[in-house]
């Protein structure tokens, strides 16, 4: 059987092909493919760490929500108090992982939950400040988280 010229062609076009690919890579092509990953992981790597940071934050703010139910039962009952602070709020804290110490103070109008934290892997151990207003008609409190930790380090409910 005779083969027409266009099937020749195509088949030596085939073979062109497969020598070219079975040369491999170039030194140039695998320098381009290790220039590309590097970028890749220069732009992950920060937001990676951004992430760890805000977990452990985002965990310390747990010890600081029994804080708030504590601070909200004492001035529930007695609205007046001038000046709160752990123990008058009846707030103990209990051991956290990321959390050194919880502070309690300011008067029931406006209390203010500190939580210091601590190994969040950030440069400084961000500070956590939950202020609360009572709004006067409820006698309920309206809190704000505030921190001096990174915008992209805090958990959705602290970020300015």
């Amino acid at each position: 059987m005779i083969r027409p010229p266009i099937f020749k062609r195509a088949e030596r076009e085939i073979q062109r092909t497969v020598k070219n690919f079975q040369r491999g890579f170039k030194a140039l092509d695998l320098m381009i493919v290790a220039a590309a990953i590097s970028f890749c992981l220069i732009l992950a790597v920060p937001a990676s760490e951004d992430y760890a940071v805000r977990t452990k934050l985002t965990k310390a703010l747990s010890v600081a929500r029994e804080a708030k139910t504590a601070v909200a039962i004492t001035c529930a009952e007695s609205p007046n108090l001038a000046l709160l602070d752990n123990q008058s709020a009846g707030f103990a804290m209990q051991k956290a992982e990321y959390v050194s110490n919880v502070k309690v103070d300011g008067p029931c109008t406006n209390p203010k939950i500190h939580v210091y934290t601590a190994n969040t892997g950030a440069r400084t151990d961000p500070v956590l400040t939950i202020s609360g207003v009572m709004e006067v008609r409820t006698r309920r409190h309206r809190w704000v988280c505030e921190s001096d930790a990174s915008n992209d380090q805090l958990p959705e409910s602290c970020r300015r």
